[in-house]
């Protein structure tokens, strides 16, 4: 019975928001480590095939620099002094920007307001008397503990999400409070952290569902190209 309802909350867990197929928001992004504090506004944009662009605007909202994945290459674009990268790949780690081992598919999955379920062999559910709720444990049999997802009492309402790679932390998400929009449920905060010194926070101020995207939106130009 306990493995039934272990899979219903894992099914549940995977369908939330499947119908949000695209989307766009605009935020205040937050980012610390040992040596330096960074605050911004914030834009994105991002679709299930795996595109998703992020734009950090100035106070006048013209962006300061741009970062996109359009499903085959990464495009980094600083505008202040125009310097551009590229680099072919599906699914960027986007490491070097976030000092976590943080993928383009991870940040549309939060984006759009899922919940990560990684891939596992088996999972239990166990009670967090002292953190008022549950936690389902996903492991694999060659690497033990994979994923921990922590529940509130009811079940219903995911509070953090912690993914392990050899039993050890990669990084934490924390969620905290809700918007509503067109029946879609979008955490307001996202906060991810490495357990330790790094922790970037988004706060969603707007939030279209469902918009239409252009491919285009999602390819970065070096800047001496669009000039001519």
């Amino acid at each position: 019975a306990l493995q039934i309802e272990i899979q219903h909350l894992l099914s549940d867990l995977n369908r939330r928001n499947q119908q949000l197929e695209s989307f766009k928001g605009i935020g205040q992004a937050k980012f610390r480590n040992k040596s330096r504090r960074m605050s911004s506004r914030i834009a994105w944009a991002g679709s299930n095939d795996g595109k998703l662009r992020i734009d950090l605007l100035a106070a006048s909202g013209h962006p300061v620099a741009s970062l996109s994945n359009d499903g085959q290459f990464l495009y980094v674009l600083s505008h202040f002094d125009e310097r551009f990268y590229k680099k072919r790949t599906r699914n960027a780690n986007l490491r070097q920007f976030f000092n976590m081992p943080i993928k383009t598919t991870d940040l549309i999955t939060l984006l759009g307001g899922r919940v990560p379920v990684v891939e596992h062999d088996f999972a239990e559910l166990k009670s967090e008397p002292k953190a008022k709720g549950f936690v389902i444990v996903l492991k694999k049999y060659w690497h033990g503990t994979v994923e921990k997802i922590h529940l509130d009492e009811t079940k219903t309402e995911v509070k953090s999400v912690e993914l392990l790679r050899s039993n050890e932390l990669m990084f934490r998400i924390n969620f905290a409070g809700n918007l509503i929009v067109d029946q879609f449920q979008i955490p307001k905060t996202v906060q991810v952290t490495n357990g330790d010194t790094i922790h970037f926070q988004l706060t969603i101020d707007r939030y279209w569902v469902n918009p239409m995207l252009s491919s285009q939106l999602f390819v970065l130009q070096p800047p001496d190209s669009r000039r001519g």
